[in-house]
């Protein structure tokens, strides 16, 4: 199952909106929950993970993949309309750089961008 995180942007400087933004929020987490799609609560993002605030999705084993769910897709319109800016991210599990070990100097070249190159050596200055 996918690891989906909503980021919210504040409109406004995130100070002014705090107060304003748990409501909010609370009010599309009722409507969620009827669609069947579980928000998780409010959290304050770093600066590093973008956005001012994140939100946990819980799709409930959800068969459809997630740029096909409505329903998401209707929560990030709600967010949309109240001017915060959504982002969905979705984490697979699966890594996204695969690992793979150091050719050995008895291994025969695969291809010929595996085949050691010439050393390039600077002109002398005579």
């Amino acid at each position: 199952m996918d690891d989906v995180t909503i980021s919210l942007l504040a409109p406004a400087p995130r100070a002014g909106v705090d107060g304003w933004i748990e409501p909010q929020v609370e009010r599309i987490r009722f409507n969620a929950d009827r669609m069947g799609v579980g928000l998780g609560r409010l959290v304050r993002s770093r600066p590093a993970q973008g956005g001012d605030w994140l939100i946990a999705v819980d799709r409930r084993d959800r068969e459809r993949p997630v740029e096909d769910d409505v329903a998401l897709a209707g929560i990030v319109i709600a967010f949309e309309r109240l001017g915060l800016r959504p982002a969905v991210f979705v984490s697979t599990g699966r890594r996204a750089v695969a690992h793979s070990r150091r050719p050995s100097p008895t291994d025969p070249p695969s291809t010929p961008r595996d085949r050691p190159r010439a050393r390039r050596t600077r002109p002398s200055s005579r």
